[in-house]
C-alpha cells in the first residue's frame, strides 16, 4: 500500500510537471486588426518580445541570407504587412503591439491592459500619441469570446468580434458584426494532431468563400509550403518555405521561395523571460 501511494504521488508529480511543459507556450495573433490575428502559431518558452522584419534575399557562399530591406512601397506588390513588434507577458498575453516603417520608426500601437492571461482593454495610437481605436475584452470559460471596438472609451460600438474555439482552447471561427449587429465577414480555422494552424477560409457575409489559405509540414512539424487563394482578386500564392530555429524550436529565419527562387526572408528577433 506504501509502495502504491508513493507511485501515485510521483506520477500525480510528473503530470503536473508535464501539463505545466504543455501551456509554457505563446499563441500570436490577440489582436484583431494586426498582421498576425489571421495566421496564430504557437511559440514555444516564455516570449517577452517578438520582432518581425522583411528582407530581400541574396545569396553569399552557396547560402541564401537577407539582402536589403523591404521597403513600405515594395510591400504591396507582395502583399507583406509592414514590419512589428509584439510584446507579452509572463503569462503569454500581450501587452503591447508596435508597426514600424522602413526606418524602425513606430507609426501605431497598441497598448493593452491584462491581467493574468486575459486582455482587460487595448486602445490604438498614431505616431503623435492619438488614440484611434478602443477595443473591450469578454472572456468565457478562459477564452476571449467577445470584442467591441469603438473609436474611443466613451464612443458608440462599431464592430463587434466573437470568436469559437474545439474542445481543446483553438479558435475555430470569428465573425464580424457591425455596430448594427448586422452579421459581417467570417473566418474559419483547422489544425493539425498537434495544435498547429493548417489552414483558413475566410466568407462574406453572404457566405461566399473570400480566400483560403494552407499550411502543410514535415514529419518533425516544421511548416515547408503555403498556398492560398483569393477568390476576389482571382490571384493563387505558392510557396515553398525553409526555416532556421532557436534552442527553444521557434523559427527564427524564413526564406519564402516562389517558382523554385527565393522571393523574401522573414526574421523574427525574440527574446525570453529569463
Amino acid at each position: 500500500m506504501k509502495k502504491a501511494l508513493i507511485l501515485l504521488l510521483i506520477v500525480t508529480a510528473l503530470s503536473r510537471y508535464s501539463l505545466g511543459q504543455e501551456t509554457n507556450y505563446v499563441i500570436t495573433g490577440q489582436l484583431y486588426g494586426t498582421p498576425r490575428h489571421g495566421y496564430p502559431d504557437r511559440m514555444n518558452g516564455k516570449v517577452y518580445e517578438v520582432k518581425y522584419l522583411a528582407f530581400w534575399p541574396k545569396e553569399e557562399n552557396g547560402q541564401i541570407v537577407k539582402g536589403n530591406r523591404i521597403t513600405g512601397a515594395e510591400r504591396g506588390n507582395i502583399s507583406l504587412s509592414q514590419d512589428f513588434v509584439e510584446q507579452y507577458n509572463q503569462s503569454g498575453t500581450i501587452i503591447r503591439f508596435e508597426s514600424m516603417n522602413d526606418f524602425d520608426e513606430v507609426t501605431s500601437y497598441w497598448k493593452v491592459e491584462a491581467e493574468g492571461k486575459t486582455i482587460i482593454k487595448a486602445e490604438n495610437f498614431n505616431r503623435t500619441h492619438l488614440i484611434t481605436g478602443y477595443n473591450i475584452y469578454t472572456y468565457n470559460e478562459g477564452n476571449l469570446r467577445e470584442v467591441k471596438m469603438s473609436r474611443n472609451v466613451n464612443g458608440p460600438v462599431l464592430m463587434r468580434i466573437v470568436y469559437e474555439y474545439d474542445s481543446l482552447g483553438n479558435r475555430i471561427r470569428f465573425q464580424t458584426y457591425n455596430g448594427l449587429n448586422i452579421p459581417g465577414s467570417y473566418t474559419e480555422f483547422t489544425y493539425n494532431k498537434t495544435g498547429m494552424l493548417n489552414g483558413f477560409k475566410s466568407y462574406s457575409a453572404d457566405g461566399k468563400m473570400i480566400s483560403t489559405f494552407e499550411y502543410k509540414y514535415n514529419e518533425k512539424g516544421e511548416i515547408i509550403s503555403s498556398h492560398s487563394e483569393n477568390f476576389l482578386k482571382g490571384t493563387t500564392g505558392d510557396f515553398i518555405l525553409m526555416h532556421e530555429y532557436d534552442k527553444m524550436g521557434n523559427w527564427i529565419k524564413a526564406v519564402s521561395f516562389k517558382d523554385g527562387k527565393p522571393f523574401y526572408v522573414r526574421e523574427r528577433e525574440i527574446k525570453y523571460y529569463e
